[in-house]
This record gives C-alpha cells, structure tokens and sequence, in this order.
C-alpha cells in the first residue's frame, strides 16, 4: 500500500519550454503517465517582464510528443523571459 501512496503523490504536471510552444507534461518527472484532461485546466496564459499578458492555445496534435502531453503555443519576442501560467 505504501507504495501506491508514493506513486500517486508524486504524479505532478511541469511544462518543457520551445521557442513558442510549450508541453505541458504530468507523471513522474521526467516520465509522463497520461495526458492530463484540457477540461480540467481554467485559462493559460503567459506574461512578459512587464507583465503584459496573452491568453494561450492549448491542445494536443501529431507535434505533441506520443507520450500524450498538450502543447501551449503563444507569440513571443526572442530572448525575452516569459512567464507561462497554467490554472
């Protein structure tokens, strides 16, 4: 039982980054275990260091890697620092 406690504490989402499109990724880091539900996620957006904000397009399609993550894709300007936030 012990064991089935850790393995559901530690399924967490994380997001790798692109240069405009970002995975959004759950499992044990850095395995993914499933795709979580677009459903369950309120808005994404991402901000840039002013703090202007851009909704993001969420989705899964062949570019996705197989192993069943969303894809965040935005507009950005190269070498800026952005923030993602997924609710």
């Amino acid at each position: 039982m012990r064991e089935e406690v850790l393995e559901l504490v530690n399924h967490e989402p994380w997001i790798e980054c692109e240069e405009n499109r970002a995975y959004l990724k759950w499992g044990h880091y850095p395995e993914t275990e499933g795709m979580l539900n677009p459903k369950s996620i309120r808005r994404t957006f991402v901000t840039d260091p002013d703090g202007n904000g851009e909704a993001l397009v969420i989705g899964s399609d062949r570019e996705a890697p197989p192993n069943g993550s969303l894809f965040l894709e935005f507009n950005t300007e190269k070498d800026v620092s952005n923030t993602i936030i997924v609710e």
